[in-house]
């Protein structure tokens, strides 16, 4: 039995219970049950439809030392081999209870302290050149185990073995992705974009994705219903068919990023939280994406920005070749089999 500690919600989007529920396929393959504690119910439906059971604690999901006599019910009843947390409001000390009750394995992106626990992952591009070492050694602390770098980004199942994506000459579909929530309303600004200025994306066809927590559907809906270049696609079924339909993309700097490598789209990403920054500026630094950075104090512009660097790499057929066969490189859609094989091995030997 394998616990999955995270949540998802308006405020903090979808990114991490998506990926949770990829590892928990991948705990699955192995063998192992998986049960997945939420603070509230907001994603509960969502990981119930991918089949594993959930537990909606009652509490607050940025106060996460009030929920540990819930955990601790939990975890006495059910036993779990460990426990996979996923979230930026943990605390030292939460960490350190929890560690009394079984092992613990922390997802991270920012090496903000040095994690109490038994296994530390960060499968993010630049998770390799992070210095887990030095802040564990700073503490006077043992390093955990560390699985580091994007070879070990969890993906579904359907990104494994897609075959490399053509790169043509010309673009006529673009993907539009802006995660569970869209927190930045950016997709409201471009389907206003794209009905204000249609002259401009003349000759494209946007497939745009509305996410399970996106506030703006209905009007979305509302402003590009008859438009015939853009097609809105609610509950995909198959993320990567669809990727790999469109000759390019747009995608917040989120997990997204890590399955359009697998497919080979050449994309251009962008930064609407804190934590995006890093991985957003990785992949421009490894010729891999185009990155508009930090948008959140450009509403106004956003569209426009994005339109502009569609269209600057609509026309270099060369730069999007070179962009595609470096995301093939970094991401090869295996990363959460791997995971969960490095994993395992630490629960044998903790």
């Amino acid at each position: 039995m394998i616990i999955f500690r995270v949540d998802g919600n308006e405020k903090i989007g979808l990114g991490h219970v998506m990926r949770c529920m990829s590892i928990a396929d991948a705990f699955l393959d192995a063998g192992e049950e998986c049960f997945f504690l939420l603070a509230d119910a907001s994603a509960k439906e969502i990981v119930e439809k991918r089949g594993f059971r959930v537990f909606v604690m009652g509490t607050h999901f940025d106060c996460v030392e009030e929920e540990l006599p819930e955990i601790w019910s939990v975890v006495v009843r059910l036993r779990p081999k460990c426990i996979v947390v996923d979230s930026y409001f943990v605390t030292e000390r939460y960490l350190k209870l929890l560690g009394d009750l079984c092992r613990v394995v922390y997802l991270d992106d920012l090496a903000a302290f040095a994690y109490p626990v038994d296994g530390l992952v960060n499968y993010n591009i630049y998770g390799v050149d992070m210095d887990y070492a030095a802040l564990y050694r700073n503490r006077g602390t043992k390093l955990p185990q560390c699985i580091l770098g994007s070879w070990y980004a969890p993906l579904r199942r359907e990104f494994r073995d897609i075959p490399a994506c053509a790169v043509k000459e010309d673009v006529e579909d673009v993907l539009v992705s802006a995660g569970g929530a869209d927190s930045i309303h950016l997709i409201l600004g471009l389907a206003r974009f794209l009905t204000g200025r249609p002259e401009c994306v003349r000759g494209l066809r946007f497939h745009i994705v509305l996410g399970a927590m996106n506030t703006d559907k209905d009007e979305v809906r509302d402003l590009v219903s008859g438009m015939g270049n853009v097609v809105l696609h609610l509950a995909v079924q198959d993320m990567g068919a669809l990727m790999c339909g469109c000759d390019l993309a747009v995608s917040a700097a989120g997990s997204t990023l890590y399955e359009l490598c697998a497919c080979g789209v050449p994309t251009v990403t962008y930064v609407l939280a804190d934590n995006q920054m890093l991985g957003a500026k990785a992949f421009k630094r490894a010729g891999a994406m185009v990155s508009l950075g930090d948008i959140r104090g450009n509403m106004g512009e956003a569209a426009n920005m994005v339109i502009e660097a569609v269209l600057g790499l609509k026309g270099n057929f060369y730069k999007r070749k070179r962009m595609a066969w470096r995301m093939r490189e970094l991401v090869d859609g295996y990363g959460a089999e791997r995971l969960v094989g490095e994993l395992l091995k630490g629960c044998v030997h903790p």
